[in-house]
């Protein structure tokens, strides 16, 4: 039951990656900001590299 209850307060408590996300974005300035902002975190946050060539890293191409 304490388990129970320390979790759900523990959600209650702590910020998700979707509010981080929230309050970064909200904290522009102007419209410009924001799409710098927007950018920023897409770059950031994609799980691979749209740069890639596939080829390991060892590979001389």
């Amino acid at each position: 039951m304490f388990a129970k209850f320390a979790n759900t307060l523990n959600e209650f408590f702590s910020t998700t990656e979707e509010q981080k996300r929230e309050a970064y974005l909200g904290e522009s300035v102007d419209f410009v900001d924001l799409e710098r902002r927007i950018h920023a975190f897409e770059m950031n946050h994609q799980p691979i590299s749209l740069y890639s060539n596939g080829a390991p890293r060892d590979w001389h191409v």
